[in-house]
């Protein structure tokens, strides 16, 4: 952890200036997590990334992380790790970053577009939006819990080890109703419930075992509905 924010912190000297709009951003201790397996973070190093507000335009630029433990932005202010205020901010755009060894591939977006809001149940929370369109929208959470384990130690015995565990969790908001969606054709046979996405899944051999095909069918989905589909939101 260490080593990951004195990268961080040379980034910061070396190559940006974050904005002055920045509001009380929380300190947190940097060793926080130190005997803990892996780490809670959705990118390997701090990502550039714009922050917008929609009630006045304006944008300003960050460099950070996410943690998915916390629900929270991380930057680095005054040369210390702190726990961004985007209390003001309704979209949070990453153009470009190198996601996190914890998880594989199959869920990683060539960018990502953190809106807020989304969740009608969670209004003050960030979720990645991944296709927008009138018809359907999907979007993911990033969630990271702690697991325990116990393991045999030659001289100490049985001792606990945690890690951290990430997942994402898929959903599909279609008019006023949100579903759960995820990866797996069946899955998806089962919420979207229409023939033509099966016959469509069946004729492009789709099995959804990546976010990349979730993608396509769910844009498929949405052109269905009568209107053209937007791109997906991680191509913007």
């Amino acid at each position: 952890m260490k080593s990951f924010i004195l990268y961080c912190t040379a980034i910061f000297l070396t190559t940006m200036t974050f904005a002055q709009g920045m509001v009380d951003p929380k300190p947190v201790e940097e060793n926080r997590y130190e005997g803990k397996e892996q780490d809670p973070y959705l990118f390997q190093d701090f990502a550039k990334a714009v922050a917008t507000k929609f009630k006045t335009g304006e944008t300003e630029e960050y460099l950070l992380n996410y943690n998915g433990y916390t629900n929270a932005f991380e930057i680095m202010h005054d040369g210390k790790l702190c726990e961004m205020n985007a209390t003001y901010f309704d979209v949070i755009e990453v153009a470009e970053y190198t996601p996190s060894k914890s998880y594989s591939d199959k869920f990683v977006s060539p960018s990502l577009k953190f809106v807020k809001g989304v969740n009608a149940s969670a209004p003050r929370k960030f979720s990645v939006v991944i296709v927008e369109d009138e018809s359907a929208t999907l979007y993911k959470d990033f969630a990271v819990k702690i697991s325990t384990r116990e393991m045999n130690d030659p001289i100490r015995g049985v001792v606990e080890r945690e890690s951290f565990s990430p997942s994402f969790h898929y959903y599909i908001k279609l008019g006023d109703e949100t579903k759960p969606i995820g990866l797996g054709k069946q899955k998806v046979v089962n919420q979207l419930a229409d023939d033509k996405v099966s016959s469509y899944m069946k004729k492009n051999k789709l099995k959804i075992k990546t976010e990349k095909e979730l993608v396509q069918v769910v844009a498929y989905y949405a052109g269905l509905q009568g209107a053209a589909p937007l791109a997906s939101a991680s191509s913007k």
